[in-house]
């Protein structure tokens, strides 16, 4: 039986975010990839496993609910199951959590961690505390097919120029874009679609990194190798080949000081994921600025206090951000202020998650002993790390 999926090789996402600068080459691969059965869809995933040096990649994806589950009182629902992994010496370290919420991704739960070897299949029965249907992840060996015709680029910018579409020998064998940015602006960020037979199946916004440009004026960049490939179980494993028929999108491009050009709908959300950083980091720079200025010797009392007042910051999207963020727009399209807000509620939520990531990282690091000095350097340095991301924003 054969499959056409979208495997998302460089961390590709609805949104996603690279360095900053010109080039940017992917993730060593390890050779595996994780197949992961979610029974939701009919067939597996497929998502590449990193080197050991590279960072944890994978995605979040859908999930069946056990038929007997009963939430108990005041459950907040899981929204999505998140896969990472990555080489640890001879085998495949996997990291499962779920992302739950009223509306969205407001929290992410850590599942189970584990190691697989090569075709060891781990069911992960930790699930269904959370009432998901267990998920199945094995590492497995994937055969690449010869590199075929490279996609049709349909650019629908005036300010984005194709430079090559060039081969990236990898399993499956596949193409990266290469353009150029021909304006005098910076580019913030190109929001890219991969077509089937005319029909939407892979869409993704590369940004640059906490606020910095994609693209500098003049500069070449090299989007992250991606595509839709055929996957074809044999009796020696996966044979992976590029589908036939695609053609890729530059579908719009946003600089930095907020105009944008081609399709409406992507420079909307865009701008309401800024309009989402710029209102959350200023929130956030607030509360680590007067944890640093308390005098408590307790540094333990002090990171809870800051972790809970984190865990209250608000995330629902204010009229007026709305208003700003549909400012310009010409061409206004039905369902315009639902996609404005979404986007703008969609970064409240994840910053807010992500800021209360870094704190249980600390605690996690200092788990014995939190000194009050060691609480105060990282208030410190991780504020000024979000004041200058703010910084980088604000001509936008």
């Amino acid at each position: 039986m054969k499959k056409l999926v979208s495997i998302l090789i460089a961390g590709f996402a609805i949104f996603l975010s690279a360095a900053a600068g010109a080039a940017q080459e992917p993730a060593q691969r390890s050779g595996l990839y994780l197949e992961v059965v979610d029974h939701w869809n009919a067939t597996p995933n497929l998502q590449p496993v990193p080197a050991a040096d590279s960072k944890f990649s994978g995605g979040w994806g859908p999930f069946a609910l056990l038929p007997s589950w009963s939430p108990p009182a005041d459950f907040l629902p899981v929204r999505a199951v998140n896969v990472l992994a990555r080489m640890e010496g001879d085998a495949v370290r996997v990291n499962v959590s779920v992302f739950r919420g009223k509306k969205s991704h407001e929290k992410e739960e850590q599942v189970a961690t584990f190691l697989a070897r090569e075709n060891e299949r781990v069911v992960v029965v930790e699930l269904k505390r959370w009432g998901v249907v267990p998920y199945e992840v094995t590492p497995v060996k994937v055969a690449s097919s010869a590199l075929g015709s490279p996609p049709q680029v349909v650019n629908k910018t005036q300010s984005i120029e194709v430079v090559n579409i060039e081969p990236v020998r990898s399993a499956p064998a596949s193409f990266r874009l290469v353009v150029r940015n021909l304006s005098t602006k910076y580019v913030s960020a190109v929001h890219i679609e991969v077509l089937k037979n005319n029909r939407r199946e892979l869409s993704a916004t590369p940004a640059g990194e906490e606020g910095r440009p994609l693209i500098e004026p003049g500069d070449i960049w090299k989007a992250p190798d991606f595509g839709l490939v055929k996957i074809e179980p044999t009796s020696a494993g996966y044979v992976l080949s590029s589908a036939k028929g695609q053609t890729v999108v530059i579908a719009t491009v946003v600089f930095q000081d907020g105009s944008y050009e081609g399709d409406v709908r992507s420079a909307v959300s865009f701008r309401g994921y800024v309009a989402g950083r710029k209102q959350q980091l200023a929130r956030v720079i607030a509360l680590f600025k007067s944890a640093s200025e308390t005098t408590d010797a307790d540094a333990t009392a002090g990171i809870a206090k800051l972790r809970t007042q984190v865990s209250s910051l608000a995330i629902d999207a204010d009229p007026v951000d709305i208003e700003k963020v549909l400012t310009d727009i010409q061409v206004y399209g039905p369902n315009m202020d639902a996609d404005a807000r979404g986007a703008i509620e969609a970064v409240l939520t994840s910053i807010r998650r992500n800021v209360l990531g870094e704190i249980d990282s600390l605690k996690e690091e200092h788990r014995e002993n939190l000194e009050v000095d060691a609480f105060h350097k990282w208030l410190n340095v991780t504020r000024e790390r979000y004041e200058n991301w703010l910084s980088r924003l604000q001509g936008f």
